[in-house]
């Protein structure tokens, strides 16, 4: 996916610094259907390393068995290997400055070749994806607009993947979460409320046309 998104916050514009926020509202479905599209589009909590728990603000890193001893987490930053139920998953290219410079005190990251990778959950607790075994879900629309923050895709959740979403983001206020598609990371955002139903990403002033992209590639992820 080409796309030159430099910060993204979802539902509501609250940013600090270099961090992206992802902030909730309700949204009631008028359809029981699922969606149709979203097959290439992934939710996925960021690892912690319990070390530096003291500089993560507002949160419980033990709670649920997410955070790693700092001796761990540079074993795998070493080698590459990942522990059951996470994985390395690579930032786009072009994002991979202002990712990581938005990134908190404790999420585990690594790089390769040039290239910054983040380890993210890969378990149905910790992560809303298509994986073999993880609930259906799927979202029922995705539209490019411009708003007062700048040009935003606005994405509705089909009412599982709602429910979903709200199961997982209510446990975890606080912590960072990467929003992956095809494979790689194009945004990380903290969890400021439980979400679900409706997600919109701004983009940058400027970058109407990569919110089309973006668009066009969660619309071609048919489930």
């Amino acid at each position: 996916m080409k796309t030159g998104i430099k910060l993204t916050i979802f539902a509501a514009v609250l940013c600090v610094g270099a961090t992206a926020a992802l902030i909730g509202y309700w949204f009631v479905h008028e359809s029981q259907q699922p969606g149709k599209y979203g097959r290439n589009l992934e939710f996925r909590l960021l690892a912690l390393n319990a070390d530096n728990e003291s500089q993560i603000s507002g949160e419980s890193t033990t709670r649920s068995g997410d955070a790693f001893s700092g001796a761990d987490a540079q074993k795998w930053i070493a080698s590459g290997d990942a522990p059951t139920g996470w994985k390395w998953l690579p930032v786009i290219d072009s994002l991979q400055a202002t990712t990581m410079a938005g990134l908190g005190a404790g999420e585990i990251s690594r790089s390769n070749d040039g290239s910054e990778f983040l380890l993210a959950g890969d378990s149905n607790e910790i992560a809303l994806t298509h994986r073999a075994g993880a609930p259906s879900w799927g979202i029922k629309s995705a539209e490019a607009h411009s708003s007062e923050s700048g040009p935003a895709v606005a994405i509705i959740l089909d009412n599982a993947g709602g429910d979903l979403m709200y199961q997982l983001t209510q446990k975890h206020i606080g912590r960072s979460m990467a929003v992956v598609v095809d494979g790689k990371i194009c945004m990380v955002a903290k969890i400021m409320t439980p979400i679900r139903g409706a997600i919109e990403v701004t983009l940058p002033q400027g970058q109407l046309r990569e919110a089309e992209e973006l668009r066009n590639v969660l619309l071609s992820g048919r489930n």
